[in-house]
């Protein structure tokens, strides 16, 4: 993480001071047709119409293009800097984090035309915040760095400040909280007690959040009535909502639920007026906690439900998924249907898979870069070497040409002057040696990098040859690190995915980028399934390689498995639920022989009536026990009602059909319950539903025919009440 408070020599600030104070000329030349608002005692320049997007984002967004063209037309570089600053904030203030970098990033650009280091660096700070608003946390790091730069040409307190803000928010976002708070902490002490009453309120705020996290509640409380405090002094509605959002949740680790309805309120008030859909579900995920801590569980869901509405807008998949877990929880606890948890469910699988993508993509692209940067150092310093060998070796060229020309009449000087040499050559050994061990020391660096990595990292050629595995890698694979060879990816995995692993082969060689999910089976360990994510290393034409990122989704895939095993099956008999048959037909091909057995139980309402539901129960568990004895292996007994159950007898022939029929028939008097029967054959391409309406009617035209030459049937089980 960049740090702030390193030490800087005397006279290097003097020349700072020098260049800042002509730079200060020439701004306030510069921009004095430029309107300017500076009402919150700010120092840095701003366009008047960016104090009016804090209140008004959507009508400054509607007037800023014919501003920002004109500014274009005219060639003022200074003025377009600052319009598109305006525009930054304005998409900040709605959470349009895409647009927030695209006009922050045409600002900088327009600030190095314009050669005003204060305007690149503003832009490069609002770049950076709506960069960790997408989760590009490498980046903006790199941006926030690239801000102190241009802040080391042209000092200025308050953006100074506002770098260290944006060191804090992006702690805080990796969940580095006494960081955050340290860089927060940093921030407040740079500002005086009149400058940049917007920037001290978001310190505060950042402060307070962080502290709350490490259990500080009392300090973090007054953090936040001192950020309330300076917010007065600026009209920012964003920036009141978010303090009253901090405010909620600091109320509800205190379980002050007043508190916290009134400052979620006071949010959604402001998310209305702001059009901030981020803020919306932020509200409403913060009045459903509230509603959970009362105990007003219907209204917790409704609040719940609002909040994965907004966020999913948004595409803010990790708020949506935290929204999507909380609402599933209150729903599991309230014993809700099936019905009502099963999209909630797929939804939050495809919202961890997609985080999960996200993360590891990220994790990949972290790690290439640091790569990128080790090998940058590495030729940096290999360049400097040479260079200094160089100098080096061109002097002693010098020295030796001209001892040449004193040897023929200094010949007693002679052995001084080859000591002198010898001198001179221990001393270039000495560098070389420094050089090469500084070159060793940059090298175990990056080794050490990858060994520390929790990923599984590997590379590999694109004939799945491997080079390298990190220590998670090789213990996934059951692959000492130090073996003489490696081996091949095919050595790893499981037959059955020869084909699989040729298509990621042929992927990368085609598009650079491959992602495949492999069952590995390590040397004397079980079956595993890892998702394998590759893409070929740039600049590596000469020799191709490939950096693969893996990632164990054994359980993962197993618990999904099971789930899906669970929804089909009826809780009560073990019996198939209706769900199998939706299964079975989409499953079923054109020309399938299937057939159906429709079963109902005689008299069992009376069953239920005389004896209780319990016996009931029990007669229904002994009734599937009974018919599945006698099915194949292949056929399915489904509990498609209260006391209905339908056989499906896939690939079967008339013959088989009968055969089953005849054995139920005659085994009807050992049954737990007398039954009724109804059977279908698949007549042409009927799909399975028509099948099962004959072989019902049939049922009910046998049962009819029966009560008309018997009567009635009595209550038919055979199993004594409890």
């Amino acid at each position: 993480m960049h740090r702030l408070d390193s030490p800087a020599n005397g006279t290097d600030r003097c020349w700072r001071w020098l260049v800042f104070a002509g730079l200060t000329l020439l701004t306030c030349i510069a921009s004095a047709a430029v309107p300017a608002a500076t009402t919150d005692g700010s120092e840095v320049p701003r366009h008047a119409l960016e104090s009016r997007a804090l209140i008004e984002p959507e009508k400054v967004l509607a007037q800023l293009p014919a501003e920002i063209a004109a500014a274009r037309a005219s060639g003022d570089q200074t003025n377009l800097a600052l319009l598109l600053l305006a525009e930054a904030n304005a998409c900040r203030v709605v959470a349009d984090w895409l647009c927030q970098r695209r006009a922050s990033a045409d600002a900088a650009t327009a600030g190095r035309a314009a050669e005003r280091p204060l305007l690149i660096a503003r832009g490069k700070i609002l770049e950076s915040r709506a960069l960790i608003g997408l989760q590009d946390y490498t980046r903006a790091e790199q941006l926030l760095a690239e801000a102190q730069t241009q802040l080391d040409l042209e000092p200025s307190t308050e953006l100074s400040a506002d770098v260290l803000l944006g060191f804090s928010s992006l702690s805080y976002a990796l969940g580095k909280h006494q960081l955050a708070a340290d860089y927060a902490r940093q921030g407040l002490q740079l500002l005086g007690p009149k400058d940049g009453a917007g920037l001290q309120a978001r310190l505060h705020r950042n402060y307070a959040r962080s502290i709350a996290q490490l259990g500080d509640t009392a300090t973090a409380q007054s953090a936040l009535e001192a950020g309330i405090l300076a917010a007065q002094r600026v009209d920012d509605p964003k920036l009141v909502a978010e303090l009253h959002l901090e405010s909620a949740r600091l109320a509800n680790k205190m379980g002050d639920v007043a508190a916290q309805r009134r400052h979620s309120s006071e949010v959604l008030a402001l998310a209305d007026r702001l059009k901030n859909s981020q803020l919306f579900g932020q509200a409403h995920e913060s009045l459903g906690l509230s509603a959970i801590q009362a105990g007003d569980f219907v209204v917790a869901r409704s609040e719940f439900a609002a909040a994965v509405a907004s966020f999913k807008g948004l595409g803010l998949s990790r708020d949506e998924l935290r929204a999507t877990q909380r609402l599933l929880r209150l729903l599991l606890d309230q014993r809700a249907s099936a019905d009502v948890m099963g999209p909630l469910l797929r939804r939050s699988f495809d919202l961890g898979e997609d985080v999960a993508q996200r993360d590891r993509t990220q994790a990949a692209d972290d790690f290439e870069t640091r790569l990128q940067y080790a090998r940058q150092q590495l030729d940096i310093m290999r360049l400097e070497s040479d260079a200094r060998l160089a100098e080096e070796r061109n002097r002693l060229l010098d020295a030796e040409t001209r001892l040449s020309r004193w040897v023929t009449g200094l010949s007693v000087v002679t052995l001084l002057v080859f000591m002198v040499l010898l001198a001179l050559q221990l001393r270039a050994r000495r560098r070389l040696e420094r050089v090469l061990g500084k070159l060793r020391s940059s090298e175990l660096r990056a080794a050490e990098l990858l060994r520390l990595s929790k990923g599984m990292v590997l590379l590999h050629d694109l004939d799945g040859r491997i080079d390298l595995l990190n220590p998670a890698a090789a213990q996934a694979l059951l692959v000492p690190v130090d073996t003489g060879s490696l081996g091949n990816l095919r050595d790893h995995i499981a037959p059955v995915d020869t084909e699989v692993l040729s298509r990621y082969l042929a992927t990368l060689r085609e598009s650079g980028e491959a992602s495949e999910v492999l069952q590995i089976t390590p040397r004397g360990g079980e079956t595993r399934l890892i998702r394998i994510d590759g893409r070929v290393a740039p600049n590596s034409a000469d020799r191709p390689y490939v950096i693969g990122n893996a990632a164990d989704i054994t359980i993962e895939t197993r618990e999904a498995d099971a789930l899906r095993e669970q929804t089909l099956h009826d809780p009560l008999t073990g019996c198939y639920n209706r769900r199998y048959l939706d299964t079975f037909a989409t499953t079923a091909t054109a020309d399938s022989n299937w057939a159906v057995i429709n079963i109902d139980l005689d008299g069992f309402k009376q069953v239920n009536d005389r004896h209780g539901h319990e016996h009931g129960d029990a007669v229904l568990r002994d009734v599937a026990e009974f018919i599945g004895k006698r099915l194949r292996e292949n056929d399915a007994l489904v509990r498609v009602g209260g006391d209905e159950f339908l056989i499906v007898l896939a690939n079967a022939t008339p013959t088989t059909l009968q055969s089953l029929l005849a054995r139920l028939q005659t085994d009807m008097e050992t049954a737990p319950c007398r039954f009724s029967l109804g059977s279908a054959q698949r007549e042409g391409s009927e799909d399975l539903q028509q099948t099962i309406v004959r072989a019902d009617a049939q049922m009910y035209a046998r049962r009819r025919q029966a009560r008309a030459g018997v009567g009635a049937s009595e209550p038919a089980s055979r199993a004594a009440p409890p």
